[in-house]
């Protein structure tokens, strides 16, 4: 297999919305925590099985190997080359903003997800990674209003949907931090 393709190893699909640049500003700390370690995943028959590293490549949504594989993402020949999840990063400081686009934006993006890369036997795992915004503290009341907008509209019973990164200005120099 050519080195440009996916497979071999969990792919995690990233997409932007509302503010670009954001993965950039944040993919150094989330690929600081790769590979991981130590992690149980269930099995065929549900029993969990100890991995003891689990390498993921993070992919751009907009890569050229995704788009190739998006054509064939139904079938069963190729399910190993698909992305794993796709991972939603989203920020926004204001409630208003996220009432009016952004969460058309992310029901869009979740729709799109299980239609192009869903389908019968082949599931499509998305989450969302919500931001907050560079410029305000961690304890800031609209940050933490936005989040739990998010929560209510996307989180699930069964599984973990919406997540929450709190990161200081200082701490990256990226163009969405700058911003």
């Amino acid at each position: 297999m050519d080195g440009d393709e996916l497979g071999g190893t969990f792919v995690i699909a990233v997409e932007e919305l509302g503010l670009n640049g954001l993965w950039s500003t944040v993919k150094d700390l989330v690929e600081s925590a790769m590979p991981l370690q130590g992690i149980s995943l269930p099995n065929k028959v549900g029993k969990p099985v100890a991995v003891p590293k689990l390498p993921l490549m993070f992919v751009l949504s907009t890569d050229i190997r995704l788009k190739r594989l998006k054509q064939y993402s139904h079938s069963p020949v190729t399910w190993f080359r698909n992305p794993h999840t796709h991972l939603i990063l989203v920020s926004s400081a204001d409630v208003h903003e996220y009432k009016s686009t952004l969460r058309a934006q992310l029901k869009r993006a979740t729709a799109d997800i299980e239609r192009d890369w869903g389908g019968a036997g082949i599931g499509s795992e998305w989450l969302i990674l919500y931001v907050r915004p560079f410029e305000l503290e961690p304890g800031d009341k609209t940050a933490k209003r936005v989040f739990e907008k998010v929560c209510d509209d996307f989180a699930s019973k069964r599984r973990e949907r919406v997540v929450r990164l709190d990161i200081p200005l200082q701490a990256f120099t990226g163009p969405a931090a700058a911003a």
